[in-house]
């Protein structure tokens, strides 16, 4: 849940107040962290799907320790998986201050990849190995058809030629 307080510090108290207020309420059960975040969430990339962060590199709601940002990883590190943290100033996809809060959803222990807990990550590998052989493909095949003409005022350049002293 993120709110985004305007410059002064009475904001910036309100908003963490705000937090703290929803952390208690959610802890003692009597408001669920999606609908909060539905609710209260100033973050419109998170709040539409109840809180649940999209990792931009895999498209899931799974993130490795190491493509979480520092602050949110140094928040979560030690926590049990429902725990929720403390209001924290961090800084949002606009590079722009916003108080939050993080509850852990799930937490997996580091494992041999299989499909059942893996199969978005198998599907991208296999996805970018296909590129890639397409790309190969492609690059050889136009290997052979494909001319460059270097214009003669790069004949002294040693990227394309041999390189003299004349001047």
């Amino acid at each position: 849940i993120l709110m985004k307080p305007k410059a002064d510090a009475n904001a910036k108290q309100k908003a963490v107040h705000k937090l703290d207020s929803l952390a208690s309420a959610i802890n003692a059960d009597s408001l669920e962290f999606s609908l909060a975040a539905k609710i209260y969430s100033e973050d419109v990339k998170t709040n539409i799907n109840g809180g649940l962060i999209v990792n931009p590199q895999t498209q899931s709601a799974s993130f490795e320790l190491e493509q979480l940002p520092t602050k949110d990883y140094y928040m979560i590190r030690n926590m049990e998986v429902g725990d929720i943290t403390e209001p924290y100033e961090s800084v949002d996809h606009n590079q722009k201050t916003c108080y939050k809060i993080l509850q852990l959803r799930d937490r997996t222990e580091p494992h041999i990849a299989n499909l059942k807990q893996d199969y978005l990550l198998l599907q991208n590998l296999a996805l970018q190995k296909k590129n890639n052989d397409v790309m190969d493909e492609w690059f050889v095949e136009m290997k052979g058809k494909t001319y460059i003409r270097v214009d003669k005022s790069f004949k002294n350049c040693a990227t394309f030629g041999e390189q003299t002293t004349q001047r």
